[in-house]
């Protein structure tokens, strides 16, 4: 259950950074790694520009070990906030640079990020 909503929480995140980021931007992004998040400019469609982490991540997770090298069903959901020196990420940023997620996953998080679905 806990990684059927992390995956959802997942491809939620990468429909609102499709929505708040910068077009150019997102559409050029290299998705490799779990730093996009600080190369994507907002949109600020809002009054206070919030940062595009704390805007689209409907949750954080962490794990035991460094998240990006934990499997699914290691991760724990955590109230926030993103982290990376605490080893707390967004569900996005575990998708998107995990070396144990396939790569048919990441490249449809990437084909929502790019509106191309």
């Amino acid at each position: 259950m806990k990684d059927n909503e992390i995956y959802k929480a997942a491809k939620t995140e990468a429909d609102w950074l499709r929505y708040y980021a910068h077009r150019k931007e997102r559409d050029e992004c290299v998705y490799d790694n779990c730093e996009f998040y600080d190369k994507i400019p907002s949109i600020g469609y809002a009054k206070v520009v919030t940062p595009l982490a704390q805007r689209c991540a409907m949750m954080y997770v962490t794990g035991l070990q460094l998240v990006t090298d934990c499997k699914l069903n290691q991760l724990a959901i955590v109230s926030g906030p993103r982290n990376h020196s605490m080893n707390v990420y967004t569900p996005l940023e575990y998708f998107l640079a995990s070396k144990n997620v396939p790569q048919d996953i990441k490249d449809e998080l990437i084909r929502i990020i790019r509106h191309e679905i």
